[in-house]
């Protein structure tokens, strides 16, 4: 397996089974279709396995260390507008009222 990490942090960039190197120089991993700047990452193309919970930008990893979570790492909101769970709920039931509204008033024209 092939794993590019970030040079500062070692984050878990991308990882998959081949690496290519376009005219540029750039390394892809050609499993996946993602390119990757040589200036910003470490590349390990010996790496036996990659664990099935690791997840992109949530992990680290280094040859000594292997894969561990970024102890830095925060889940991202649920929702990609930083909303409380309950004001999105209330937001998408307003919204499905209004439209059942409108279609039983006005029918559906799609």
């Amino acid at each position: 397996m092939v794993v590019i990490t970030s040079k500062q942090e070692n984050k878990v960039f991308g990882f998959g089974n081949q690496l290519e190197y376009l005219p540029n120089g750039y390394p892809v991993i050609v499993d996946k279709g993602v390119g990757f700047a040589l200036s910003d990452i470490n590349i390990y193309e010996d790496v036996q396995s990659v664990p099935e919970e690791v997840v992109i930008g949530k992990y680290l990893y280094t040859p000594k260390e292997g894969f561990y979570i970024d102890p830095n790492y925060t889940e991202p909101d649920q929702n990609p507008w930083g909303l409380p769970p309950e004001l999105v709920d209330e937001i998408q039931t307003d919204y499905r009222e209004k439209l059942a509204k409108e279609v039983s008033e006005n029918g559906y024209n799609a």
